[in-house]
């Protein structure tokens, strides 16, 4: 593992509107690194451009961290995890960091990464699960960036309803957004072989939706990664477009819902609301403008506002949904959906 030479014990707590984002090649050379991600390391963009990735690695970090991240990655699943980065002058600062393939035309042509403020909680069981891991302990195991107990009791907690909503607590505003209505589309209504007319509008409107998620995550991933080039008006014109779709979708599928008799609470409703009418918009007038950290500070702040109790209400749906239909075709878990979905965004780690 590369050596980044000394540390301090100085930690530099993210602010909850921060968002540090950069861009690799497929060897992990950096190509790309934001404004914030600059000031925080404390490197200079011509220092960060054409290094590899690894600069800015803390030696508190276990290698095993990152072996699970690539290993993860190479199967096609999301990484989330915990991740202490070192500064140029030694300190040190922690981030929630998220990892996804850059593809073109089913190639990859590199990764991006997006790192926001965890809570001090993470920090602390990081902190102390890492350490036993570099000590040589036997007590953890990581998988997919989540760490669990070994034996039993660790076998059993992989399977709480609550370690989704815990996880993406800080992770980027992109995931974030996204995922709660990707796991409504999800995939799972779309590959039931055996859904029967009466399901199958409702089948149609889920895709509908999850078409339109892709569209706006196309979007706001073109409009927050600068240096590529990006045309703003049409960026800001897909951006609200995507809002624009994504309302119109979830309108459908509500509609439907309703037809089956299928509840949708006020807060959800409200929640996807804020989501096409106020997030996405908020970006789309701070790109406009040319004000790529604000736009990177809305999704921050929707994150840590709306991440648990949005996870919360689609877990509530998730029960509604089970009671309309007792046959498998409405079996599903959230959580292995929305983690196993190719729509979240995946962001690799320092």
């Amino acid at each position: 593992m590369r050596n980044n030479g000394p540390v301090t014990q100085v930690n530099h707590s993210l602010s909850p509107d921060d968002v540090l984002i950069s861009k690799t090649d497929t060897q992990s050379y950096i190509t790309y690194a934001n404004p914030r991600f600059i000031e925080i390391s404390g490197f200079s963009l011509d220092e960060l451009v054409g290094s590899p990735h690894n600069l800015v690695r803390h030696p508190d970090m276990p290698e095993a961290v990152f072996e699970d991240m690539w290993k993860t990655l190479g199967s096609g699943k999301s990484w989330s995890g915990l991740v202490k980065n070192r500064c140029k002058n030694g300190d040190h600062y922690w981030v929630r960091a998220n990892a996804v393939p850059l593809n073109e035309g089913g190639t990859i042509k590199g990764y991006a990464s997006i790192r926001v403020k965890p809570s001090e909680e993470e920090v602390r069981q990081a902190d102390e699960i890492y350490r036993d891991i570099r000590e040589g302990g036997k007590r953890y195991v990581i998988q997919e960036g989540q760490w669990y107990r070994r034996g039993l009791l660790g076998m059993l907690s992989r399977f709480n309803p609550h370690s989704l909503g815990a996880r993406i607590g800080g992770i980027s505003a992109l995931t974030l957004v996204l995922l709660g209505v990707t796991g409504i589309g999800g995939g799972y209504m779309i590959q039931q072989q055996s859904l029967d007319e009466e399901r199958s509008e409702l089948r149609v409107q889920a895709y509908d939706l999850e078409h339109q998620v892709f569209l706006g995550q196309q979007a706001l991933l073109s409009g927050l990664i600068g240096g590529n080039g990006a045309d703003t008006a049409q960026v800001v014109s897909e951006v609200s477009k995507a809002a624009s779709g994504l309302a119109g979708a979830w309108s459908d599928l509500r509609a439907e819902l309703s037809t089956h008799g299928i509840p949708v609470s006020d807060e959800l409703e409200a929640r996807m609301a804020r989501l096409s009418n106020g997030a996405m918009v908020e970006i789309a007038d701070h790109l406009q403008v040319g004000r790529i950290q604000q736009a990177e500070a809305a999704f921050a702040r929707f994150v840590q506002q709306e991440s648990s109790p949005v996870i919360a209400e689609l877990d509530a749906l998730q029960g509604e949904l089970a009671q309309w239909a007792e046959s498998a075709a409405f079996n599903f878990k959230f959580e292995e959906q929305l983690a196993g979905s190719s729509l979240s965004l995946h962001w690799p780690v320092d």
